[in-house]
This record gives structure tokens, C-alpha cells and sequence, in this order.
């Protein structure tokens, strides 16, 4: 594999170069937002790309084409199930908090496929805890990038092989 990837995409069961892609302005989706999306990040890798969570994706996405458009977090699954446990030896429990809970906590997280795991210092023009990352959020942090380059984690990959183009 080259240093550089090509933009592909899946259309129709197979890869297609990004370039040669198109949607027609008049598409219900595009007008409506009658699609459902799945953003499904792919790291470089010797040979292809590693992406994480490929069958938990696919699952969500079949899922969420029954229910609806609102989505389970895969990323935030992977931090509070596997990295956490691992990482900081803690367990976390999810519960629903208030902004005012936000403003006044120590350390604050988010997740997301396409923002992975990022430390949020601003919260409301406030500052979150004393305005640095905590040696707990620089383990999660350096954890996901340790997953997503292959180096850790190896459970939660699916290699895929890009084909040359």
C-alpha cells in the first residue's frame, strides 16, 4: 500500500473511487434527509485500513433502518466498556446529568465517530475543572489512538484490504 489513500466509497455492494460519485440536487435524500448515516472511520494500515467496530457498525446501521434515526454510541460503548476497565481500572455508569452538572465537573469527554474522543474545556464560555487534561482523560485519549493505529485492541479492528485503483 502507498503512503496515500484514495477516497472510496461502497455504492451498490462495491468500492467506488470518491470522484466518480454523484447524488442528483432533486434526491429525496439530499432534500429530505430521508437517509440514514453511518460515519464508519478507517485508520491506515500495512495493507489496507483498520476499522474499528466494522460489525457493530453495520449492526447499528441495519437497526437504526428499523427504528428510527437516533443511533447508539459505538464510540462511547468502546471508551466506557473496553478502555475504561483496562486503562483506569474503573467501571463506568452512564446516567443522564444536567448542564449545571457539566459546568461543575472535573473533566468532560466526548465521543463521536467522526470526533472520536476529545477533551471539552469550555463548557458555556465556563471553564471545565482547571482547564487541563487529567491524567484519566490523557489515558482514554492515547487508549483510542492506541486502538485505531492497531496498536492495541486488537479485538475491536476489522482489517478490510483496499483494492488498488
Amino acid at each position: 500500500m502507498s503512503g496515500h489513500l484514495h477516497p472510496i466509497a461502497w455504492l451498490d455492494g462495491s468500492f467506488a473511487p470518491l470522484d466518480t460519485l454523484s447524488m442528483p440536487v432533486p434526491s429525496p435524500s439530499a432534500q429530505y434527509g430521508t437517509a440514514l448515516f453511518e460515519g464508519i472511520m478507517a485508520y491506515p494500515a500495512p495493507g489496507g485500513v483498520n476499522v474499528v467496530a466494522l460489525r457493530e457498525h453495520l449492526e447499528r446501521l441495519r437497526r437504526g433502518c428499523a427504528q428510527g434515526p437516533i443511533l447508539p454510541g459505538i464510540t462511547r460503548r468502546i471508551v466506557c466498556e473496553e478502555l475504561a476497565p483496562k486503562l483506569l481500572g474503573e467501571r463506568v455508569r452512564q446516567a443522564d446529568i444536567s448542564k449545571g452538572m457539566l459546568r461543575e465537573a472535573e473533566s468532560v469527554l466526548l465521543t463521536g465517530t467522526a470526533a472520536e474522543v476529545v477533551r471539552a474545556s469550555v463548557i458555556d464560555d465556563s471553564m471545565v475543572g482547571a482547564g487541563v487534561a487529567t491524567e484519566r482523560q490523557k489515558a482514554l485519549i492515547a487508549g483510542y489512538r492506541e486502538l485505531v493505529s492497531g496498536k492495541a485492541f486488537a479485538h475491536l479492528l476489522t482489517m478490510v484490504e483496499i483494492p488498488s485503483t
